[in-house]
């Protein structure tokens, strides 16, 4: 019981690993102790439906019990329209390894067979593909190329990026949020570190804002 409570009183930690500079990939590893993060329950989802019915994005990563980000992803998809992938859970989600812009439209329609309404599988310096239940065909969205120190957060960089276009500017056509988050996923993977490498507002061009 001890070891039990001193895991529930914990918050999760990743250990990253990055292959050495000069390495021509950068790769990184992450190793996640989850503490906390496996007592969070169906039941602390449900009684947070008021706080996320009034939200305008949902962000699910598979980092608590597959059933509560389950718990989770029905309650955002009876409040709200948009729901939201990332590569390594759509290996999981679709069946398909997704390592070239072809698997990726494989599994972008295995998912949308699957009811979900839009689907966006970032491919790292490839950029990402996504297509809709309205557009079935997938679309490339072409990153713009950059020298890469350390990958480490980019797809959290992209995410939090696509969020905050998708909330603050519903006018916006999805490939243009898309193309501004990979902008901003770029300008992450320059520097070394995860949160340390996410640009500030002040250090983003006006342009990405307009």
């Amino acid at each position: 019981m001890e070891l039990q409570e001193a895991i529930r009183r914990s918050t999760v930690v990743a250990g990253i690993s990055v292959q050495k500079p000069g390495t021509q990939t950068r790769q990184n590893s992450i190793i996640v102790v989850l503490g906390a993060n496996l007592f969070l329950s169906e039941e602390d989802i449900n009684a947070a439906e008021s706080f996320i019915s009034s939200s305008k994005i949902v962000v699910c990563q598979l980092e608590i019990k597959p059933e509560t980000t389950l718990a989770a992803l029905k309650l955002a998809k009876k409040h709200n329209d948009f729901q939201n992938t990332r590569k390594a859970n759509a290996e999981i989600l679709s069946g398909v390894p997704v390592t070239c812009i072809k698997d990726t439209e494989k599994a972008i329609e295995i998912l949308l067979g699957k009811n979900c309404k839009t689907v966006i599988i970032t491919m790292g310096k490839l950029g990402a593909v996504f297509a809709t239940q309205g557009n079935r065909k997938p679309v490339h969205v072409p990153a713009t190329p950059v020298t890469a120190v350390d990958t480490t957060g980019a797809g959290d960089a992209f995410i939090g990026a696509l969020s905050y276009f998708l909330s603050t500017r519903p006018d916006m056509e999805l490939k243009e949020a898309i193309r501004r988050s990979t902008v901003v996923a770029g300008i992450s993977v320059q520097k070394p570190g995860t949160q340390t490498s996410f640009p500030w507002r002040k250090d983003l061009s006006d342009d990405l804002f307009k």
